[in-house]
């Protein structure tokens, strides 16, 4: 935004506006700054254009141009996570941040997965016996053949 009541003889410009030497105008601050010449950071809790908003955290998480910010080194699956809060509403803040979790990755157990898990286990024990039964039958025939031929073969 362009200011051209407040200049005062040509340069010095009034607090809150810095003089633009490309349109030889004042200009006001950008976000995060305020005073002569805006060469004032926003004071602690007021961040923003014209320091007009507030932060709702620490002086150290308070950022002076955007706010809020809470910064870990991982979410909950193992991805850099950054998560800022700023005087939004919950809702937003809450969508906000469920769009930065990967969805490949469910958060919690679902009745699908574990019936998927106990299809595979109940698999998995049927073939097992199917085999001990396919064994046993094959090993009770071979004894049945070798009785036979320990009965043909007369004894001497």
């Amino acid at each position: 935004m362009v200011f051209e009541g407040c200049s005062l003889n040509g340069t010095l410009c009034c607090p809150g506006f810095i003089w633009d030497h490309d349109l030889k105008k004042c200009k006001s601050c950008k976000a995060g700054f305020h005073g002569t010449d805006c060469k004032d950071k926003c004071p602690f809790p007021s961040y923003g254009l014209d320091c007009q908003s507030t932060c709702n955290c620490t002086d150290k998480e308070c950022d002076h141009v955007k706010g809020c910010e809470r910064k870990s080194t991982e979410n909950q699956h193992g991805f850099p996570a950054k998560i800022e809060i700023n005087n939004t509403s919950p809702a937003i803040a809450k969508s906000t941040i469920q769009n930065r979790i990967p969805s490949e990755f469910p958060t919690e157990k679902t009745p699908e997965l574990e019936t998927k898990v106990i299809g595979i286990i109940v698999l998995a024990s049927v073939s097992v016996v199917l085999i001990f039964l396919i064994l046993c039958t094959y090993l009770l025939e071979n004894c049945k053949m070798v009785t036979k031929i320990h009965e043909t073969i007369p004894s001497v």
